[in-house]
């Protein structure tokens, strides 16, 4: 019996023991099978495997390594798919088993923002910011990169000062990243540093060009404009309408620079020509309303400055010293129903004061005549629009509309084509399009 009752308990613990082994984690299946799995769309399946591995006592360095590659490939995945909440999981337990790497810091600080908790993030981030890689690959850019989310998050957290610091400590260490150098602009224009925010711009697009957008020509403008350098944020300015030619905001801008100029000028200089920069910002004001459209706070600033200048226009004796402010703003501000003659007569004295190549009066004396029903110099006058500025947008869709007055369908089909594939999100394009489908 007691032979029996020994064997039994042998038998017991033998089945407890395989049990054990059977539950217990296999390393090397998990790191094979988990990127496998997060590839083939099963995300929570993948996160789950990894997360059974509660430690690394007794794993080997190979071994460690590449669990931490495993690791980062499946944190880019998550990323790029925007599995913000699996990030989160996967990076805590990452920063569990790797507590003193660099890059697990780094990769669960980055996490922690995209849930939207900055004050852990930074705490992380700043703990990482000290470390170093030994089982993740090294490299300056895992420095780099950690006190760039460290920037980030300060920034946030409104505590400038941090993230000027780290920043500058990113830049020391990678000085030829070009997105450092873009967020370090961010950071000082929090900082109200105007002339560093021009700095680190100018840095950031020599080194990569590609990173400019339209609000960032309108940012350095801004920052070199209160310096009080407005030939430099005219340059600016002009700089993003070649590249961004049909972006809102720019031509605005480009008035508002050219109303300080006027503005700047000593008394013996304002006659030498007289009004000069008010014709040029007006121009520019013109363009910004044909261009943004009634809904843009552009178009509403842009309208103001008019007013403005037509305002000063009534106060002068001598229009003409005024050209294309004195009869555009005077001619925009009768394009009303009984008005058009005298829109008509202000837009063609300006065009003999300035020329035929001014594309603002040639719009408005085109709109002049569609509002006195006179579609054929209408059309004329959208054709010469066209001259002037083959990628003109509105010109296409203002053209278009007078062939389809005219019953010319295929031709207005063809304008309202060309205006799609210059710029699809034009507002007047996006309103053509609301009634394209009535010609079809």
């Amino acid at each position: 019996m007691k032979k029996l009752l020994m064997f039994a308990a042998f038998v017991s613990a033998a089945a407890v023991s395989v049990s054990v082994s059977e539950a217990a984690p296999d390393f090397k299946m998990i790191i094979t099978e988990a990127p496998i799995r997060i590839k083939a769309g099963k995300v929570k399946e993948s996160v789950e495997l990894l997360m059974g591995l509660e430690g690394l006592a007794g794993r080997s360095i190979l071994e460690k390594k590449r669990l931490a590659g495993v690791l980062q490939d499946m944190h880019k995945e998550l990323a790029k798919r925007e599995e913000l909440a699996w990030l989160y999981k996967l990076a805590e337990h990452a920063r569990k088993l790797f507590p003193t790497e660099l890059n697990s810091g780094a990769n669960f600080g980055e996490a922690c923002m995209a849930k939207g908790d900055f004050e852990r993030a930074a705490k992380v981030l700043a703990e990482a910011a000290g470390q170093s890689n030994s089982y993740y690959v090294a490299a300056d850019r895992d420095a780099a990169r950690v006190n760039l989310l460290l920037a980030r998050a300060d920034l946030v957290l409104g505590d400038a000062e941090g993230a000027e610091e780290a920043i500058g400590r990113a830049i020391e260490i990678s000085p030829s990243g070009a997105r450092l150098h873009y967020a370090r602009a961010q950071v000082m224009l929090q900082a109200r540093k105007w002339d560093q925010v021009a700095d680190a711009l100018n840095t950031a697009f020599r080194l990569d060009a590609k990173l400019a957008q339209p609000v960032d020509y309108l940012v350095r403008a801004s920052c070199v404009q209160r310096e009080g350098d407005y030939d430099q944020a005219q340059k600016v300015l002009v700089e993003g309408l070649s590249r961004y030619p049909m972006a809102s905001g720019l031509h605005c801008a480009l008035g508002k620079v050219f109303l300080a100029k006027e503005e700047s000028r000593d008394d013996a200089a304002k006659e030498r020509p007289p009004k000069r920069f008010y014709a040029e910002a007006f121009y520019q004001f013109q363009y910004e309303i044909m261009l943004s459209g009634p809904l843009s706070s552009y178009t509403d600033e842009a309208r103001d400055q008019i007013e403005i200048m037509t305002a000063l226009i009534d106060r002068e004796k001598d229009h003409d010293n005024y050209l294309k402010v004195a009869y555009g703003a005077a001619a925009l501000m009768n394009m009303t129903p009984g008005s058009y003659e005298k829109a008509i007569e202000n837009i063609k004295k300006g065009l003999r004061a300035n020329g035929d190549d001014c594309l603002p009066l040639q719009v408005l004396l085109g709109h002049a005549y569609v509002g006195l029903g006179d579609d054929e110099k209408a059309a004329k006058a959208f054709e010469t629009v066209l001259r002037i500025d083959p990628f003109f947008p509105p010109g296409y869709v203002d053209l278009g509309d007078i062939y389809e007055k005219l019953g010319k369908r295929e031709n207005a089909l063809e304008q309202y084509g060309k205006a799609l594939a210059l710029d699809k999100h034009n507002w007047r394009v996006r309103e053509m399009l609301k009634r394209i489908d009535k010609l079809n």
